[in-house]
């Protein structure tokens, strides 16, 4: 029952199974580096025999021929490589990329310009020409209208430069847009205010064009210094609006500075 067929009383001294020990495959150690030792002094041997034994084994149980690769040796990469030449290697596309996203960075002030041009808003200009050399517009809010301490101001400032021999005149406004529902655009709110401008340079011409406030910058254009001002035109100045004056008195410097030259003009 236990696959025994015989008995055999072992004499003293005599190996265990000496005769299937020495068929017994041999084993590997770890200090051969990779290399297979017979445990019984048959020397070494290489690993591809062993892989070979092996599948000629399962081959004759299975039936089904097993091929055995040969081991794969690690080869270091260098640049010396034949199969790294520079014509074999892959083709390097990041210059291109940036070059398209340059491309698409170049065009994108073209796209948001005529959003900007179609920017709805609202606002007021209060418009005095004082004299024969100055008209000064001062930006409000939509319907607002300048009270008597921003009137004050601008009539010391005016006196204070030699443009204002008496009382302020009357404001002259422009609302935009010019009626509910009507255009509302920046562009077309730009259009209307050269118009105007052109009006009255034509009517009472002047020299100097005093714009206050950040809605008077957005409105007109800046002059290009490279190229110089066309004959009869006005020569516009930019400074802080009567509001922000008020609200910050060292505002006033800034004005002084940039207008200083026209006293006595």
């Amino acid at each position: 029952m236990l696959g025994i067929n015989q008995y055999r009383q072992r004499l003293p001294g005599e190996v265990v199974f000496a005769t299937a020990a020495s068929t017994l495959p041999a084993t590997i150690s770890p200090t051969t580096g990779g290399a297979v030792v017979n445990s019984h002094g048959g020397g070494q041997v290489l690993q591809r025999e062993v892989v070979t034994s092996l599948a000629g084994i399962r081959d004759a149980l299975q039936g089904e021929p097993v091929s055995v690769s040969p081991a794969v040796t690690p080869v270091a990469v260098s640049e010396n490589t034949p199969a790294l030449k520079s014509k074999d290697k892959p083709a390097v596309i990041l210059p291109q990329i940036a070059s398209v996203q340059k491309t698409r960075q170049d065009e994108q002030p073209a796209i948001t310009e005529p959003l900007v041009e179609q920017e709805s808003i609202r606002f007021t200009l209060a418009c005095w020409q004082v004299s024969d050399e100055v008209l000064v517009i001062n930006g409000f809010a939509h319907g607002e209208r300048a009270n008597r301490t921003q009137l004050e101001l601008l009539a010391n400032i005016l006196r204070a430069i030699g443009q204002l021999s008496a009382n302020l005149p009357a404001a002259e406004l422009i609302e935009w847009p010019l009626s509910p529902g009507a255009e509302s655009t920046l562009s077309g709110a730009r259009t209307q205010l050269s118009m105007f401008l052109l009006g009255r340079q034509q009517v009472r011409p002047y020299r100097w064009l005093l714009a206050m406030g950040d809605e008077a910058a957005r409105l007109l254009p800046k002059d290009d210094d490279s190229s110089p001002p066309e004959s009869g035109s006005a020569e516009t100045l930019f400074i802080p609006s009567l509001q922000k004056m008020l609200a910050e008195p060292l505002c006033k410097r800034e004005v002084w500075q940039a207008l200083r030259h026209l006293r006595g003009a």
